[in-house]
């Protein structure tokens, strides 16, 4: 998109329980167990020992993909709210990107390319509404003890 020639509508969303996609194939997940966003597909898994899952809180109900042909989805409690704020997008973000660190392109379009602005990170995408967008609390540089 290109930057703001006049005001918008705000659109935002508050989330403790959201449904997110489990790839087929993916092992069992047992209700109440900690599952994470695979940073690769933008799907939901069991928690792992591995560097590409963002844990995102605990199943809300027990899912068998291991079985399944097509992907499913899993009730998730979040464990806190979470705020997000629908952008739109470059065109580069679609759903695999859920969880991923955006930034900001111009005053209302997010992207994935690295800019040094971050915008926050992706919990959604839909191709009406836009990108789905936490804003990430700031966290200054450490200070410097002479």
């Amino acid at each position: 998109m290109t930057a703001l020639i006049m005001e918008r509508m705000r659109s935002f969303d508050r989330w403790t329980y959201k449904r997110f996609p489990v790839a087929f194939g993916t092992d069992k997940i047992w209700k109440h167990a900690m599952v994470g966003i695979n940073l690769a597909t933008g799907k939901v898994e069991p928690a792992a020992a591995a560097s590409d899952l963002f844990i995102i809180g605990v199943a809300n109900q027990t899912v068998d993909a291991s079985a399944l042909l097509v992907d499913t989805t899993l009730d998730v409690n979040l464990c806190k709210e979470i705020e997000v704020e629908w952008w739109a997008s470059d065109g580069a973000i679609d759903a695999g990107d859920v969880g991923n660190i955006c930034f900001a392109a111009d005053d209302q379009t997010v992207t994935l390319t690295e800019n040094g602005c971050v915008a926050g990170r992706i919990w959604g995408f839909d191709s009406v509404m836009g990108v789905a967008v936490e804003k990430l609390s700031y966290i200054a540089p450490p200070a410097v003890v002479p």
